[in-house]
């Protein structure tokens, strides 16, 4: 699914326009974005959480080179997991 199809059935199941539900799911991944660079966890009920991790292994040659690297994680739930196809 990609975020143009979030957008459709965002704006097939409700009475908002395409450019507010463009919006709507602009601000929320923003939210996400922004909530991770901070180094923060951003967790959804029910869903599963977002977190940023350094890599151990490139982080010693990224210092050398002049950088850390991160790499973005998502953690699903236990009940998502069981019930994946």
């Amino acid at each position: 699914m990609t975020k143009a199809d979030i957008v459709e059935k965002i704006q097939s199941s409700t009475d908002l326009t395409k450019k507010d539900s463009t919006d709507m799911v602009e601000a929320v991944f923003s939210l996400i974005k922004s909530t991770l660079e901070s180094g923060e966890t951003f967790k959804i009920s029910g869903f599963g959480r977002f977190e940023v991790k350094i890599l151990l292994r490139t982080m010693i040659l990224n210092l050398v080179q002049g950088g850390i690297r991160w790499r973005g994680t998502f953690y699903s739930l236990k009940e998502l997991k069981a019930n994946r196809i």
